[in-house]
């Protein structure tokens, strides 16, 4: 098991974490003053839940541990965000076997199909108008003390 630190480096980019699945032995991560971490749309929190759900064999961070249930939804978060990024870039799709989708995420999520077996397969629910309805921003108000 080996930790690595990557503080204070100038990663701005996914790719270079999706690389970091090779070494299997990586079960801790340090990874701060990084700009990946402030151009994330969501900011550092929604940059750690992308880490922690794209590095597959993490489990610690910052020197503590990672919940099974917190990793669970970190790659659910990311497998939905990534097919719904999909969608602005390609379109809506209804079937994990179409080419335009299997090329996307090979590309730019090499994981998700992996998610995918794990959780089952999120486009249907992602693809309805119910997703409207689990927007935050939507159903949240807004109270001034």
């Amino acid at each position: 098991m080996y930790c690595l630190s990557l503080d204070d480096n100038l990663i701005d980019n996914w790719k270079s974490i999706d690389q970091l699945n090779e070494y299997h032995q990586i079960k801790r991560l340090r990874f701060a003053n990084n700009p990946l971490l402030s151009i994330t749309e969501g900011g550092e929190i929604a940059a750690w839940a992308m880490i922690i759900a794209k590095m597959k064999y993490l489990d610690k961070y910052w020197g503590g541990d990672i919940p099974k249930s917190e990793k669970k939804d970190c790659e659910l978060f990311y497998m939905k965000t990534s097919y719904l990024e999909f969608t602005k870039v390609i379109g809506k799709v209804t079937s994990l076997e179409d080419e335009k989708l299997s090329q996307y995420m090979q590309e730019h999520h090499p994981w998700w199909y992996e998610l995918v077996e794990m959780y089952g397969n999120p486009i249907e629910e992602l693809n309805s108008d119910k997703q409207k309805g689990k927007d935050i921003k939507a159903n949240s108000i807004s109270i001034t003390i």
